[in-house]
């Protein structure tokens, strides 16, 4: 489980911590009450100790106490795997057993959905005749009873789908795209891989328990997550009650929706206000596998998969659902970590007679997406530095390095490093620099020994023909 889920308060028993001061009573002559009158107002500072030594014995207890009611909410979550994603920042704020594979129940019929809606993008009005082989060995589940020889339209078997988790629906879809639920299967792990659930194999488009297909918790956030940015899909899903017009073999039907969170059709201790969607549904191996968005500041999806129901009947999943959810929508925030220009560094300037240094500052805020009561000071700064020096001049806001902001070891954000202001060139300071620039250099020195080998040559090459002459006068 992350840290963020420890700040969930979990719902258990107050428990009581109560002081009892005794007063000792002494048998003393009236001598010694009357020393003892004397001693009061050391008495009143003795209990005004005591006093604040029991509070902070008290704080310790309902710490420690907190602590552990923290580290035990996991075990509050009655689901044995469940997540918590932030579809804005891509980051999972809880997790139990949310990478262990289980059956993918009827979460399977989100992809189906995905699929569908890509495939027929723009044509939902599509006419499509129901085969024989598209609603045979569904006996005993969930339907929207199709017949065969009926001509139903892609829109109406979407709400049948996503609406009242409709199999014959998913099947006629997955046939009309692929002509077989095998070949289904694989566009739909294959679409999951591309969103970047790698966990997850499929098997059939409906979720009817497989041997080998499998999901996890953590997938299944990522493929909803995903939905939940499709505007039609999010429409559909979030419909209580769908009415579909007669067709050429079946009179008007009415579709509710499984989703309890939504709707109080069926049950109305499960509705939830604030509930987004997406999906509801049990098989025996998957157990309750309840999916729901939610959104204040920010957009959640919250996973929990082989729910079962308590002792008095009570489908457990849906109140991970609406805790999970409720815990989330207060429990974050956006941040700011770093502020815009504070000064945080300098480094050396030349050339300039003003400053030996100019200061630097991060040339934008930089915010994180942390816990409301996030302890600031597990925030690290990290500065990148392109250079030991600048040179004047330079004007304000010149780009100097890079910060890194992380938390925990996490990157959570970056900044160029940028002067704070601006500083000018000295003239004779610049001068003085060329100079030495300039003796300093290595076609300065080569230069100067060549005047001077020029100079030792020409004067040797005088004295050679002075010498000569004074010879041929002799």
């Amino acid at each position: 489980m992350t840290f963020a889920a420890l700040l969930v308060m979990q719902k258990r028993d107050k428990e009581k911590v109560s002081f009892i001061l005794f007063k000792q009573k002494t048998p003393q002559t009236l001598q010694k009450q009357k020393e003892e009158s004397m001693k009061k107002s050391a008495q009143k500072k003795t209990a005004r100790v005591s006093a604040a030594f029991f509070a902070v014995l008290f704080a310790f207890l309902f710490i420690f106490s907190s602590m552990s009611i923290y580290a035990d909410y996991e075990k509050s979550v009655y689901s044995p795997h469940a997540a918590v994603y932030n579809t804005e920042n891509g980051v999972f704020i809880f997790e139990k057993a949310a990478e262990e594979r289980i059956q993918p129940a009827s979460t399977a019929k989100i992809m189906t959905g995905i699929i569908a809606l890509e495939y027929f993008s723009g044509n939902l009005d599509r006419e499509i005749t129901v085969i024989y082989s598209a609603v045979r060995g569904l006996e005993g589940s969930t339907t929207m009873n199709l017949k065969v020889g009926e001509v139903v339209t892609v829109r109406q078997l979407l709400y049948g789908l996503l609406v009242g988790g409709a199999n014959d629906a998913a099947q006629v879809l997955a046939f009309e795209i692929s002509k077989a639920n095998a070949m289904f299967a694989v566009m739909m792990t294959e679409r999951a891989k591309a969103l970047g659930a790698t966990n997850t194999l499929y098997k059939n488009p409906m979720g009817f328990d497989d041997v080998t297909a499998y999901t996890t918790a953590r997938d299944v956030a990522i493929i909803s997550a995903y939905a939940y940015s499709m505007p039609e899909f999010m429409k559909i899903c979030e419909t209580k009650k769908y009415e579909m017009p007669a067709t050429n073999k079946s009179n008007a039907r009415t579709i509710w929706t499984r989703n309890h969170l939504i709707s109080n059709h069926n049950q109305i201790k499960y509705i939830y206000s604030k509930a987004k969607g997406i999906s509801a549904g049990q098989t025996e191996s998957g157990g309750y596998c309840i999916v729901s968005g939610a959104e204040s500041s920010f957009n959640y999806i919250c996973v929990v998969m082989g729910g079962t129901k308590n002792d008095k009947g009570d489908i457990t999943a849906y109140y991970d659902v609406r805790n999970l959810l409720d815990w989330a929508l207060d429990a974050y925030e956006m941040k700011k970590v770093v502020s815009e220009g504070t000064v945080l560094w300098e480094i050396p300037v030349s050339l300039c007679d003003e400053y030996s240094s100019v200061t630097l500052a991060p040339a934008s805020a930089v915010y994180a997406y942390l816990p409301n009561d996030f302890d600031m000071s597990k925030v690290e700064l990290r500065p990148h530095f392109d250079k030991d020096s600048i040179e004047a001049p330079a004007e304000k806001g010149t780009s100097v390095g890079t910060l890194t902001v992380t938390v925990d070891g996490k990157e959570v954000g970056s900044t160029k490093i940028v002067t704070k202001y601006s500083v000018r060139k000295s003239d004779s300071l610049a001068a003085k620099a060329y100079m030495k620039k300039m003796l300093g250099s290595p076609f300065f020195v080569i230069a100067i020994i060549s005047l001077i080998l020029a100079a030792v040559i020409f004067t040797l090459v005088r004295i050679y023909i002075y010498m000569k002459k004074a010879s041929i006068r002799k």
